[in-house]
């Protein structure tokens, strides 16, 4: 699941908006990462890819009767097909809300009456954009001028131009990710699932980590090994007096050594202060005697 912190704040986001208490339960959590976890076990779509696309749809659900199975299912649906979740939850968080701007239009488009496709739209505005991008699709000819007339300055044709041709050239899969995510949010099968199988395989990590040590531990070469260590730390032991003595007797000897070398230093720098007195003494005279001289 990624980041378990991230994913859980998430889907308590979730929880506060699409459930009418907003109470916020382990329960609900299990199930909400349940459908998550099923349809990207069942499909190419990631947990991380879900979770940042549900998150980012969330707020759609103010505006529009549109379900969490409805947006846990686009977005497998999404990634499926390699669109990124920022740009497709944008589109769809500003195209859904456009559809009841102009019910008519696009009523026609879908080829039922108006009633029909505001009825639609109140009551499933997930599938109400997919007929219109199927039936965009299909005719070839609309879509371009459809998303040049949906577009913003933040999006652009382009963009709603990709996902509306996504939507309703992969419909019916769209479909099925959004029937499969109801499904599984009613269970906590997979997620307990995914619970015991990483459970198990730590156990099972554990257990040869376990046996590895214990294996090694009464492994010959160990054993081999360890007696040599006693029988040195014992030979240490036992003749601890000695070491002893000899450490001392090293001490002194070292202590006397040092002693003697600073006293041959000493007498050659007094010896150096001798020469340099004679040689300055001679100096002085022969300064005395060339003055004497010249007088």
């Amino acid at each position: 699941f990624g980041s378990v912190e991230q994913g859980t704040e998430t889907f308590a986001k979730m929880i506060n908006i699409f459930f009418d208490d907003g109470q916020i339960t382990g329960e609900r959590i299990l199930k909400i990462g349940n459908s998550v976890r099923a349809l990207a076990n069942e499909t190419v779509a990631s947990v991380p890819f879900i979770t940042d696309f549900s998150g980012r749809m969330a707020g759609l659900k103010q505006i529009a009767n549109i379900t969490l199975p409805d947006i846990i299912g686009l977005g497998a649906g999404f990634e499926e097909f390699k669109q990124s979740a920022e740009v497709s939850s944008t589109v769809l968080v500003k195209l859904i809300p456009k559809l009841a701007n102009d019910t008519a239009k696009f009523a026609a488009i879908v080829g039922i009456s108006q009633k029909e496709f505001e009825n639609l739209l109140n009551t499933n505005p997930a599938e109400a954009l997919l007929k219109v991008s199927e039936s965009l699709v299909k005719s070839g000819k609309d879509i371009t001028e459809v998303s040049s007339a949906l577009a913003d300055s933040e999006l652009g044709s382009g963009r709603i131009t990709t996902i509306i041709a996504t939507l309703g050239g992969k419909a019916d899969v769209f479909r099925d990710r959004i029937a499969r995510a109801g499904v599984t949010m009613n269970s906590t099968a997979e997620i307990t699932s995914a619970f015991d199988k990483k459970n198990t395989n730590l156990a099972a990590t554990m257990d040869k980590v376990n046996k590895k040590f214990s294996d090694f531990f009464a492994s010959k070469n160990f054993q081999i090994a360890l007696s040599a260590i006693s029988g040195i730390v014992l030979l240490l032991l036992n003749n601890l007096p000695i070491l002893i003595t000899l450490v001392g007797l090293l001490t002194v000897s070292w202590t006397a050594q040092n002693v003697t070398l600073i006293s041959l230093r000493a007498q050659v720098l007094l010896y150096n202060l001798g020469i340099g007195a004679s040689y300055s003494l001679m100096l002085i005279l022969r300064v005395a005697s060339l003055a004497y001289s010249a007088a």
